[in-house]
């Protein structure tokens, strides 16, 4: 996959998304246990229930980093919530 607006292909998801590492920094990280808990909960019910958010006309992930990263791990793809934002 070609470079995107200066992101390289191991920053894009087969969904087509970047993922940007400072807007990954943006939002606290989880714990270990919370991780390890969506981690259960998402193998379990095979889906990812909340979908990741991505700013639709910039294609970026903002929020749901782990959902992806796990769903990668099991081969699930998850739904998109794709929203659009005014002029910053």
């Amino acid at each position: 996959m070609p470079a995107v607006f200066g992101y390289n292909a191991a920053m894009l998801t087969e969904q087509g998304y970047i993922i940007d590492p400072e807007f990954e920094k943006i939002l606290p990280p989880k714990t270990p246990e919370e991780y390890e808990e969506l981690r259960e909960a998402i193998s379990n019910d095979g889906e990812i229930r909340d979908p990741p958010v991505v700013w639709k006309e910039e294609r970026i992930l903002l929020d749901g980093h782990n959902r992806v990263k796990i769903g990668k791990e099991f081969g699930i793809k998850p739904p998109i919530c794709e929203m659009s934002f005014g002029m910053v």
